[in-house]
Order: structure tokens, then C-alpha cells, then sequence
């Protein structure tokens, strides 16, 4: 509910606000709040009161100066003399705000031309715009100009002051464009200012007027204000008296002369501060997404008196908001309008109250849905549970029973109300149903109670195991609400285990026995054989030991791929069934994997007894069996081991030093035993040493590459050496290649070995002349589980060596495995221009095919036919053979194994073309080939 509460809060509130948001931006958009803002506007004008430049001096034409001249208009005359003053005090320019445009007397006039015209357009004289006529109904202006011999004097500007149309005035034009002519206002005339960003200048009413230096004409005239007070100033002389009726009402000050306010207008210009009012639209959207980040973090992490919080934090952003329109009013003359969010608060602080009733009655409304709901899922669960629920009072009264509980009570007609009969449960489960009510009402103990039960439900003739919880509850009390004086409620829940049992039982069984045969598994085997010694050995001084046996059904794999599986477990259950029978001395037997068991005899057999025993148990077993219609005869291979006598026998011990001896066994044909001998688990150990210290042998550097040369069979000269890989382990000492070799073979550390004799042998053979050739042998695990063109190539590149000087060997068995694999790679091998050679050929198939499929450039004869090479044997007559193949397929031949000079003549006959053996060398550091490579005469020193 409070996630739903809280959803509901937000998205109503997010609405809200855009609605609230869309009500003031309409409201801006028609100037409602024009007003308001205006309002604000004067009051921070009043906050932020800044002094006049003191550039621009304004000379009043006051009452004073009236009466001193004693008429109005002025003659021409006056304002001559004002001009010549202020000029003969070197003022900047003289800014005059009265009406030239009719002519007075031609004396006065020609006066006061010739004053201007002195001057040297140092003045500005006004020009008013004003409607045509009171009856033009199309706006057309007119424009009341100085006389002409006036204007050619001097500068025009207008004059004209706009009111608003509550008829206060705030802006300034910056001039008017009248019949296709722009004429600059005097403001604009007076700033210096040719450009603004708008039509008309808003008026900065945060300049004092008060500070502007004023001085009436008369003084001007009488000569108490000169060049102390005038130099270098702009002057504007404009009406100040009453009676001139030349005033207009302003924001702040009340009412302002014209000329004042065209002074303000100036410097406002020449302070930089024109009023620049922002965008309300943008405001408004930027305060609607502070207030609703605000309000989602209220309603997130206030618990209390949010209604309060929000208020408060409300007020505190519109007051965050009006303090940054006032300091950007002070600072940048930027009028932030901030009546829209004043008008934004008043309407959100509304609409958040009576959110907060709404939100009131939404959790009542919420609560008793959410009851409903949770009363609903409740039954549902019940009803739908797959145990059985029975809910009972105290009385003994049906409150709520489903469909598995009356299935498993026997209660199918049993209704919620009905009251159930003594005896309609079983005894055991009203008994702790009566036990944890009292519990709750005598104890206040609320604990669950479990049972187990045997009962026969419905038609069936076997009882089944109930099992069941029962658990108490007291109900709550509400005022004006009647329970029927019922207190208590006690809740059954009842299922069914008799399948599960049944299932433990069947995984007891199965994590002791062998499913298919009965016999047992290893862990149980070995423990039956430690606790049977352990009864046996129990108060006795000569303690009694075991035979263990572990024996191999040998061909029984190809007896289950051939005739299926079916047979295959018929075979496995017989051969158990002999076992079982063939003697007495049979104790437990275990089956340890697919076709080998483990036997305990009952004794331990003498070492001139055992052997007999395991012929006789050999001869026993591979008696040809009878499954169906077939006949078949298995093979039997046999290792045994002791389990000694110790108060602590260890059968799992003796059971691996068995399978050790079996598999010594294996390694022999036909049907055998063997004995463990501490010569087995030593050599098992020294495998495992092997194999660890391999891992970190080339890291140590202690295995190195050596070279046995190759010759030509003629010259004898040193054409090539083969790579051959040896290993020095400072405490296993020499460690044979054919052990270590197989042992990377199986644990895939070959593959990086390889790749490093292979990167070694190109780097060496740098060191040698150049037409001497390096060859490398490639095992077949190295073709299925690397990329050999690859790292051949990525050698190659490193190294620099040129790819004729490199031979890849691979055996036979490489090219039977994986064919398709292993071409593709030959192939690219080959498209390199590396010489391709089948090594230790005669020992495998030696299939014409390779040749055919095989980018073979080389045949390399195995030593076995080399050394006992005699004239007129067998093993002339296949070297010639050989050689006859090769000159056919125009491959080159290489003969190993070459000890003696009688061979080395006899295939310099036959016409083999190159050679490798001890006569030549034994496999040499990479220093000594250098030495012989330098001085081919000590090649057979």
C-alpha cells in the first residue's frame, strides 16, 4: 500500500505542477500579471538605489526663471544667451527640451541662429511626433520640427514621453523612424549611444534622481553656476516649473519632468544598465522542476507533517527566487519576473491542501481495498495450497477446511461452521491441536507443534505417513464486534509423505548400492571393509588383514558397442553373479566404474596362494556366457593389493594401490594378474613429479634445444639439423624426452612447448650458414588443439628465418587424425614454402594415400631399418623400395639411424640422398653445430 500511496502522491503531484504550470504560462502570455510584476519591478528599484553619473546636468527652467524674465515664452534672445554661457564654459553638448518650431521676431530669431550657428552643432534641439490630426483614423504622424534656420545649427532629436496605459511612464523611445527617416531620441542623442537591443530603453528607476546635479536658469543667467560646475558637462535645459505642466508620473519618484526622466533614460544608457526582463516561460518551467524535486524528497523521506515541509520549502524557493531577482536587478539590471511564481506558490500552496485530503481519503479508500484484496489472495492460497489447511477454534468448529484437507482427513463433506465429531481426526493430531491452544491461552507460548501420523486415507488398504504443523492463534478484539466468545484459532497444515519417504529410502539405497547390479559403491565398499577389520581385529594380538582385488572385464566395451546396451548391463549383472559365487572367500564387492568391480576376500591371501587364487578366478570368469541367443567370452585382468591389519585399516588406500596394480596389468596382453609392488607407486610418483615440475621447466630454463646434424649422403657435408628437445631437472636429473613428451601429450602443456622449440630453433638457426636447414617435429596434439600454420607463420615473422629453411616433421599417426583438419594446414604450411616431412615412416601404415593427399616433399626412413642394415636383408630390399617411391614421386629420402660406415656405404649404393645418425653426431649444442658447421672435417672426429 505505501508503494502504491506513494506512486499515486507522485504522479498526482507531478500533475499538479504541470498543471499549475500551464496556468501561470497562459496567464503570462495575456499579461495578466503585467501589473504585478511592475509592482515588484518598483520595489526592487527602491532596494537597490544607485547615484547618477554626474556627466549629465540638468538646468531648470523653474518658476524663479520665469519671474526673472517676466515672460513665457521666452524671447529668442534668452536662449541665446543660455547657449553662449554654457558654451563659454566649454560644456561637451547642450540638450534643449523646448518647442522651436515657430518663428518669434526676426531679430530674436537671427539671434539666436547666429548663437547656434557658434556653437558649432553642439546643441540638440527637439523635435515633437504627434498624431496629424485629432480625427486621423490611420495613425499617420507628424513632426513639429525646429525652424530651418535653426535645425541647420544643430542636432534633432525627439522628445516625446510614452506612458504606459495605466499612464506611468517606464520606458523611453529610442527615436521614431517618420517618413522613412529614423531620428534618434534625445536619451539616445545625449548617451552617445547609436544602437539598443530594444525599440524603446526601459528606464532604470534605481538611479536617484535626487543625484543628478540641477540648476535653474536663472542662476545660470546671473552667473552663480558656471565653469566650476559645467565644464565638460552635458547639459539639458527643460521645463521644471508647475505651470509648464510638464510632468508625468513614474515608478518610485511619483512625478518627474520630462527633461528629469529623459536624464534617467541617459543614464541608463551610459551606466549599461537598461532593463532586460528574462523569459517567464523558462522561469516557470525551471521553478515548476525545483518544486517537484523538492516535494518528491518530502514525500520520499518525510514521515511527518509533510503537508508542513512542502509549504515551508515553498515558500523558501519562491524567497530563493525573488533574492535572485533582486541581486540580478542590482548587479545586471536583469528583471527576473518573479510575479509568475509568486503566482505559481499561492496557486500550488492551494492545490497541495486539498491534494492532502484527497491523499487522506485515497489511503481509507486504499486500505479497505487492499484488505479485500489480501482476504482474497489469502483464500486463494489456501485453497490452491498443496498441503491440506484446516483452520478449527477452540470449540471445535470448522472456520476453513480446503479440498486437500478434507481429502486427506476423510472429511469430503465437511462445510466451514460444521463442528467435527470426537474421533473425525486422527487422535494424535487433536490431541496437539488442543496442546497449542493451551499452550497460547494458558502459556502465551506460540510455537509451532510437529507430528507424524499413520492413516489410512479413503479406499486405500495401506496407510499412508501424515505429517503436520499445527500452530495457535488468538484473535484481536474490536470494539462492537462479536465473536461468539471464540478466542482461539488453531491452523493444521497436513501433506502427504509417504511418496517422499519411499524416495529417501530408494536415495539411501542408491548412495550404498549400484542401481544396475547391487553391488556396492566405492565409499560404502571401503567402509564396510574398515568397519569389518575393525570388528574382526577387535581385543585380538595378531591382527587380521584383507585381500583386495580390483578386476577389469577386458572387451566388454566392444561387447557393448556391438550388441547394444542392454546386453552390455545383462554382462555386468552376470559377471557380478560370479564373482558373488565363485568362492567363499568372496566377501564385498563393489563396482568402481563401467567395467570394473572390487572384491574383498574374507582373508588375506599368502603371496604363493594369491596368484593361484586369481588364475583360478581368471579361468572362472572368462567362461563364454549365454545372454539370450548369444554367446560371449569376456577377458579378465586382475590387480590385487593387502589391506594391513591396524586399528585403523585403510581399504581405500589398498583399493587404489589395487587399481595401480591393474593397471600394470593392462599394459600387458592377454588375460593376467599383478601384484601391487612399492616399484609401481614409485614410478606413479615419479610421473607426478614429472608432470609437476614440467609446468615450470621452461620458466627455470631448464629445458634447452639440441641438435643432431644432417648430411649429404655423398659428400657428407652438413646440410641440416633436426631440433630435438631435452630437459636437466636439478634434482630428477635427465629426464627422458619419450616421459616427459607423453605427459605433455596428455596434459596439454605440449602445445606451448612446441611453440617455443619451434620460436628457438628459427632463432638458432640464424646462427648458422644460411644453407643449412632446421627441422622441427610436430606432434599430432598439437595440429587438433592449436593453429600450427599460425604460430609457424607468427615465427617466422619474429625470427626473420626464411621459411625454405624450415622443415616441419609430422608422424604418421598426425596424418591419420583429424585428415581434413591436418590437409588444410599441410597445405598452408606448405603455400609458405616450408618443407613438409613424414617422419619414422615403415612403423605405421606407410599408406600410398598420404602421398596422394598429403603435401609431402620428404620421406624420412625410421632407425629401425637402418641399424640392423645388412647387405641382402629384408631391410635392404624396403629401403630400396623406399627409395624407388621417392625417385617416383620425386621426394627427397632420409635415412636415421646411421651408425656404422659399412651402412653408410651400403645406402651411399642404394642412393639415399641424405643421412642422420650417431656416425655423424649425437644431438649437439647449438655452439658445437656452429663449431662443425665452420669446420666440416671434424663432422665424424
Amino acid at each position: 500500500m505505501k508503494n502504491t500511496l506513494k506512486i499515486y502522491s507522485g504522479v498526482q503531484g507531478f500533475l499538479m505542477i504541470a498543471f499549475v504550470s500551464l496556468c501561470v504560462i497562459a496567464a503570462s502570455k495575456i499579461d495578466v500579471l503585467h501589473s504585478f510584476q511592475n509592482k515588484i519591478t518598483e520595489i526592487r528599484a527602491k532596494l537597490t538605489q544607485r547615484s547618477a553619473s554626474g556627466d549629465v546636468v540638468f538646468i531648470g527652467i523653474d518658476k524663479e526663471s520665469l519671474d526673472h524674465v517676466g515672460v513665457w515664452p521666452w524671447p529668442r534672445t534668452v536662449h541665446a544667451e543660455i547657449v553662449d554661457r554654457l558654451m563659454a564654459v566649454n560644456v561637451t553638448e547642450i540638450g534643449i527640451d523646448i518647442d522651436f518650431s515657430a518663428p518669434s521676431t526676426p531679430s530674436n530669431d537671427l539671434v539666436f541662429e547666429k548663437s547656434l550657428e557658434k556653437a558649432g552643432g553642439a546643441v540638440i534641439l527637439p523635435t515633437f511626433v504627434q498624431d496629424r490630426t485629432i480625427s486621423d483614423k490611420d495613425n499617420s504622424l507628424s513632426i513639429n520640427s525646429p525652424l530651418p534656420i535653426f535645425a541647420q545649427h544643430s542636432w534633432l532629436a525627439t522628445v516625446n514621453v510614452l506612458p504606459d496605459e495605466d499612464g506611468v511612464v517606464r520606458r523611453f523611445p529610442f527615436g521614431h523612424e517618420i517618413e522613412g527617416t529614423f531620428i534618434a531620441s534625445m536619451p539616445s542623442v545625449l548617451s552617445g549611444v547609436s544602437k539598443s537591443i530594444q525599440p524603446d530603453v526601459p528606464i532604470n528607476f534605481s538611479i536617484d534622481p535626487k543625484t543628478i546635479p540641477m540648476y535653474s536658469v536663472v542662476d545660470l543667467l546671473t552667473g552663480k553656476v558656471g565653469r566650476k560646475q559645467l565644464e565638460g558637462k552635458t547639459v539639458l535645459i527643460g521645463a521644471q516649473a508647475v505651470e509648464l505642466r510638464d510632468n508625468f508620473t513614474v515608478p518610485v519618484y511619483g512625478a518627474l519632468p520630462g527633461a528629469i526622466i529623459q536624464i534617467l533614460t541617459t543614464e541608463t544608457l551610459l551606466q549599461d544598465i537598461e532593463l532586460v526582463t528574462l523569459n517567464p516561460l523558462w522561469l516557470i518551467l525551471l521553478f515548476a522542476l525545483v518544486i517537484f524535486v523538492v516535494s518528491s524528497v518530502i514525500s520520499k523521506f518525510a514521515r511527518n507533517k509533510k503537508l508542513r515541509l512542502q509549504l515551508i520549502s515553498l515558500a523558501a524557493i519562491a524567497g530563493c527566487f525573488e533574492i535572485t531577482g533582486l541581486l540580478l536587478f542590482k548587479n545586471y539590471a536583469v528583471v527576473l519576473p518573479t510575479a509568475e511564481l509568486l503566482t505559481f506558490t499561492i496557486i500550488f500552496a492551494t492545490a497541495i491542501g486539498f491534494r492532502e485530503i484527497n491523499i487522506q481519503r485515497f489511503k481509507f479508500m486504499f486500505a479497505d481495498t487492499s484488505r479485500i484484496n489480501t482476504q482474497n489472495v489469502l483464500d486463494q492460497i489456501v485453497n490452491d495450497n498443496a498441503n491440506g489447511i484446516l483452520i478449527i477454534d477452540e470449540n471445535g468448529g470448522i472456520f476453513k477446511a480446503n479440498k486437500n484437507a478434507k481429502l486427506l482427513f476423510n472429511m469430503a463433506s465437511i462445510e466451514k461452521g460444521s463442528v467435527l465429531e470426537k474421533g473425525a481426526l486422527p487422535r494424535f493430531v487433536e490431541r496437539d491441536i488442543k496442546k497449542a491452544i493451551a499452550l497460547l491461552k494458558d502459556h502465551d507460548v506460540n510455537a509451532p507443534i510437529l507430528g507424524r501420523v499413520r492413516f489410512v486415507i479413503g479406499s486405500n488398504k495401506k496407510p499412508s505417513t501424515l505429517e503436520y504443523a499445527i500452530t495457535a492463534s488468538k484473535l484481536q478484539s474490536v470494539a462492537g464486534v462479536d465473536f461468539d466468545d471464540i478466542q482461539f484459532l488453531a491452523g493444521v497444515a497436513v501433506w502427504d509423505i509417504t511418496k517422499r519417504l519411499a524416495q529417501e529410502k530408494k536415495i539411501a539405497y542408491l548412495a550404498k548400492y549400484d542401481e544396475l547390479t547391487g553391488a556396492l559403491r566405492r565409499g560404502a565398499f571401503e567402509k564396510s571393509v574398515n568397519d569389518n577389520l575393525v570388528k574382526a581385529n577387535k581385543d585380538k594380538k595378531n591382527l587380521e588383514a584383507r585381500t583386495i582385488l580390483a578386476v577389469n572385464l577386458h572387451r566388454f566395451k566392444t561387447i557393448n558397442v556391438t550388441l547394444g546396451h542392454e546386453i552390455g548391463n545383462q554382462v555386468l549383472c552376470a559377471s557380478f553373479e560370479r564373482l558373488k559365487n565363485f568362492s567363499h572367500d568372496v566377501g564385498q564387492i563393489s563396482r568402481l566404474g563401467g567395467d570394473t568391480f572390487a572384491v574383498c576376500l574374507n582373508r588375506e591371501l599368502p603371496e604363493n596362494e594369491l596368484h593361484s587364487y586369481c588364475t583360478k578366478l581368471i579361468e572362472h570368469m572368462v567362461e563364454p556366457l549365454k545372454i539370450g541367443k548369444a554367446n560371449m567370452q569376456l577377458g579378465l585382468r586382475i590387480g590385487s593389493a593387502t589391506c594391513v591389519s591396524s586399528q585403523q585399516p585403510d581399504a581405500a588406500k589398498a583399493l587404489a594401490n589395487a587399481e595401480l596394480a591393474l593397471d600394470e596389468a593392462r599394459l600387458i596382453s592377454g588375460n593376467n594378474s599383478v601384484a601391487y609392488r612399492n616399484d609401481i607407486a614409485e614410478k606413479i610418483d615419479y610421473s607426478r613429479s614429472v608432470e609437476s615440475e614440467l609446468w615450470h621447466a621452461l620458466e627455470r630454463n631448464e629445458i634447452y634445444v639440441a641438435y643432431q646434424p644432417q648430411v649429404d649422403i655423398n659428400s657428407e657435408e652438413l646440410i641440416g639439423v633436426e631440433a630435438l628437445i631435452r630437459w636437466e631437472h636439478p634434482k630428477l636429473g635427465y629426464v627422458s624426452p619419450e616421459t616427459f613428451i607423453n605427459i605433455a601429450e596428455t596434459n596439454g602443456f605440449l602445445d606451448k612447448l612446441g611453440a617455443w622449440v619451434l620460436n628457438k630453433a628459427c632463432e638458432d638457426a640464424l646462427k648458422l650458414p644460411s644453407h643449412i636447414c632446421v627441422a622441427v617435429n610436430v606432434a599430432p596434439t598439437q595440429f587438433m588443439r592449436t593453429d600450427v600454420a599460425e604460430i609457424v607463420d607468427a615465427a617466422l615473422k619474429r625470427t626473420g628465418l626464411p621459411a625454405k629453411r624450415l622443415h616441419i616433421e609430422i608422424t604418421e599417426t598426425g596424418l591419420l587424425d583429424n585428415t581434413d583438419d591436418v590437409v588444410k594446414t599441410l597445405e598452408k604450411l606448405s603455400a609458405m614454402g616450408i618443407t613438409i616431412a613424414l617422419d619414422d615412416f615403415g612403423t605405421g601404415h606407410s599408406s600410398l594415400g598420404y602421398f596422394a593427399n598429403f603435401p609431402i616433399d620428404k620421406i624420412k626412413v625410421d632407425q629401425m631399418f637402418v641399424r640392423t642394415l645388412e647387405r641382402d636383408s629384408d631391410n635392404e630390399a624396403i629401403i630400396r623400395s623406399v627409395k624407388e617411391l621417392s625417385n617416383g614421386l620425386n621426394l627427397t629420402m632420409i635415412c636415421e639411424g646411421i651408425e656404422t660406415q659399412d651402412q653408410l656405404l651400403l645406402l651411399r649404393e642404394i642412393g639415399v640422398h641424405q643421412g642422420q645418425g650417431y656416425l655423424f653426431g649425437k644431438p649437439l649444442p647449438l655452439e658445437a653445430i656452429i663449431e662443425i658447421s665452420q669446420v666440416p672435417q671434424k663432422l665424424r672426429a
